[in-house]
């Protein structure tokens, strides 16, 4: 009979890693299950078809070998009440796997469980190119351009960051028609011949949420696999395997103009903070755009909503000329500037009609749209 002593921090801690990627609520009731399963170490999985995200430990003491489903949030809810001192053990019959025996200090449990036999493993994809890259790299790739990533169901080719190879590079792009952005990073060694893959959005979030515990951990380089039709990251005791979004993404290249005539470059948290401040009169969706001129030795910005009035601001930028004004979406603008580290953050426009470009950090470009004011 298989049977799992751990701590329960370490459970825990486990189980807070993949059951994000359990379906809460399913038509298929192995969906919102997690599979632990016992081997030399412990496995817990968890998946939703297209995700599936997997942590290991060996910091466990294991009789016995099998697997068996549990309720994913159930069994963390249960263990969030047991005492976090007290040692947990778990028991199940390897043939039947219907019940299953948790014991934490002075509670037992004796848990419905189901058959691993059922569980979907859809982990297992044939790569064709397998290389590592430095974690942080990975994390700069995609979270610098998940806000642009689109959330319109009609276009669900744009679901997601488009990884490919652009030059010496490691490209990562995301669009939601109305801005636009890139990220490079250093190409890393056995990458190069990689074709392009869309990620979906849900595994992104996986990805950064799952790294940046990682690095908490000491965690410094990543693994990837790509297929086909699949991704695979691997780093510490993490493995996530996700479905890449069966499409073509568009040719962004297109709409990414030529150096536009007149910039102005700022220090970002003044131009940030401008557009908070003028983004509190219009709000988020009935009205919010605004529009934003280049003055002499300033960019200037004007708000205005029917029911409340109007707001303008004046943020020093030496070196600015006039130039055209050009209307904006005060919330896209902002993210778009948050997306960014760097100090000093530039603006570049050509004209009242074409896209506004945003630069700073290193290897990073945002596109964004007119809006019509």
């Amino acid at each position: 009979m298989p049977e799992i002593r751990i701590e329960q921090p370490v459970l825990l801690a486990m189980l807070n890693r993949v059951v994000p990627v359990v379906s809460a609520r399913s038509t298929i009731p192995i969906l919102e299950t997690v599979r632990l399963r016992v081997d030399g170490r412990l496995e817990i999985s968890g998946t939703d078809l297209d995700n599936h995200v997997t942590a290991a430990t060996q910091n466990v003491e294991i009789g016995g070998a099998g697997a068996v489903c549990m309720p994913a949030r159930k069994l963390r809810e249960l263990l969030r009440a047991c005492d976090p001192v007290a040692r947990i053990t778990l028991q199940w019959d390897p043939d039947g796997a219907s019940v299953v025996e948790m014991t934490s200090g002075p509670i037992r449990y004796r848990l419905n469980g189901y058959s691993a036999a059922d569980y979907p493993d859809r982990s297992e994809f044939e790569a064709t190119h397998r290389f590592g890259m430095p974690a942080a790299d990975l994390r700069v790739l995609l979270s610098r351009v998940a806000f642009a990533m689109s959330e319109d169901d009609a276009r669900y080719y744009l679901h997601g960051a488009y990884l490919h190879i652009e030059g010496d590079h490691l490209r990562a792009v995301a669009t939601d028609g109305h801005r636009l952005c890139a990220q490079d990073v250093a190409l890393p060694e056995g990458a190069a011949g990689m074709a392009g893959g869309i990620v979906p959005r849900c595994a992104v979030g996986h990805v950064l949420r799952l790294l940046g515990g990682a690095a908490a951990r000491g965690v410094e380089t990543v693994d990837l696999a790509f297929g086909p039709k699949k991704v695979r990251f691997a780093f510490g005791d993490i493995e996530i395997v996700a479905k890449l979004i069966d499409g073509t993404f568009p040719d962004y290249r297109r709409v990414v103009p030529p150096p536009p005539p007149f910039s102005v470059t700022l220090p970002r948290r003044h131009i940030e903070a401008a557009l908070r401040r003028a983004g509190a009169l219009v709000g988020r969706f009935v009205s919010p755009h605004i529009k934003i001129s280049l003055v002499p030795d300033a960019i200037e910005i004007e708000a205005k909503s029917v029911d409340y009035g109007t707001a303008t601001e004046r943020v020093l930028a030496p070196g600015a000329v006039k130039a055209p004004q050009i209307g904006m979406n005060w919330r896209y603008l902002l993210e778009a500037v948050r997306a960014h580290q760097a100090e000093d953050i530039t603006l570049a426009i050509k004209d009242t009609g074409s896209p506004m470009l945003i630069t700073g950090d290193a290897g990073c470009l945002v596109v964004q749209m007119p809006a019509r004011v």
